[in-house]
């Protein structure tokens, strides 16, 4: 039963942190956007959320990838340590994700420096970038169909 809580402390580090930048860069950039493009077309809300979105997803993957990095390298490591044919033969050191968040972060800065934090960004913005953007942008349109749009906004 333990093993199911195991990767909730890199996660958590990641989601939460990752959800509050985006939120608020959202917001931020929507505003920005009505202020620079102001426009009556009624498409016009929803490309503004989805430019927003766009830029806000892409801010909060790349500002939360160490902490993707460090549950990955816990998920793998524990994967393939816990099969007793390959256990012998991997890395047992912190950067390989063997510890908690906090040594495995030490561990990658002391073996591979700040960049092994953000291994696998460039894919990770390719993937959280059209997502976002594509959820907020449909979360946006819903809102005005079915007339849940708040006032002002």
């Amino acid at each position: 039963v333990f093993g199911l809580w195991r990767g909730l402390e890199p996660t958590l580090w990641r989601d939460v942190p990752f959800s509050g930048v985006y939120w608020l860069a959202l917001e931020q950039g929507k505003v920005a956007l009505e202020e620079r493009y102001p426009s009556e077309n009624p498409l016009a809300p929803t490309a503004r959320a989805f430019v927003a979105g766009a830029g806000a997803g892409m801010l909060a993957a790349v500002l939360v990838t160490p902490f993707d990095v460090v549950k990955t390298r816990r998920q793998l490591y524990t994967t393939l340590a816990s099969d007793p044919a390959v256990a012998a033969t991997i890395d047992h050191s912190a950067s390989a994700g063997n510890g908690s968040t906090s040594q495995v972060i030490s561990g990658i800065l002391k073996d591979e420096g700040a960049p092994g934090l953000f291994r696998g960004a460039y894919a990770r913005v390719l993937k959280v970038t059209p997502a976002c953007a594509i959820m907020i942008g449909v979360y946006e349109t819903g809102k005005r169909v079915f007339g849940l749009q708040e006032r002002g906004t």
